[in-house]
């Protein structure tokens, strides 16, 4: 029963977290982006104060509110399916969007076999690992579908590049480039010969 209960409240904090991205862009608030825009997991006691809150926001005129963004974003980024063959496998950095840090690194690996073969899940990569056993942490739904958002918008090639140009690491297995062709080229001799 406790698992179909973590499950309802996933479910629930989706369509929470899709009604305050639906409100924010429209109120005129003063929440940190991230308690909007999905980055933030928030629990569902927190998406209904965040929601009654906007709720009490006023209006942005909507002239306004077209002029601030494209037309077609809603404020939610696309499902994880809209990326299916789009990313592929490997590891890529894009600008931070906490500024936390300059930039965020990701890992993306797509199944080959299975119901989810050809989507693109993405993990963060943290730091503390060693040359041969990169260290990830698993995202939550909102978190890969920002994470994959954010590679789409860097480009594919550009963030994939930025990987190997901060950690001088090859862009598919994530493994340290040890020699100049190798550098060059952005992956090392195994990978090379897996490109074919």
């Amino acid at each position: 029963m406790t698992g179909m209960t973590a499950m309802s409240d996933d479910a629930q904090v989706r369509d929470l977290m899709a009604r305050i991205a639906e409100l924010a862009p429209a109120r005129e608030h003063r929440l940190s982006r991230d308690m909007v825009d999905g980055r933030r997991q928030l629990t569902v006691p927190a998406a209904l104060s965040v929601i009654r809150h906007l709720e009490g926001c006023p209006v942005i005129d909507s002239t306004e509110a077209a002029t601030a963004a494209p037309s077609d974003m809603t404020g939610v980024p696309p499902r994880l399916a809209d990326f299916a063959g789009l990313i592929p496998a490997g590891f890529y950095a894009t600008p931070s969007r906490t500024g936390n840090n300059d930039l965020d690194f990701w890992r993306v690996n797509v199944p080959a076999n299975g119901k989810w073969a050809g989507y693109s899940f993405a993990s963060r990569v943290l730091g503390g690992g060693t040359w041969d056993q990169i260290r990830t942490e698993k995202l939550p739904n909102m978190q890969q579908r920002l994470a994959l958002l954010a590679i789409r918008e860097a480009g594919i090639e550009a963030a994939a590049q930025a990987f190997i140009d901060e950690t001088h690491c090859c862009r598919d297995c994530g493994k340290m480039l040890t020699d100049e062709t190798s550098r060059a080229a952005g992956r090392g001799k195994v990978c090379r010969s897996r490109k074919g």
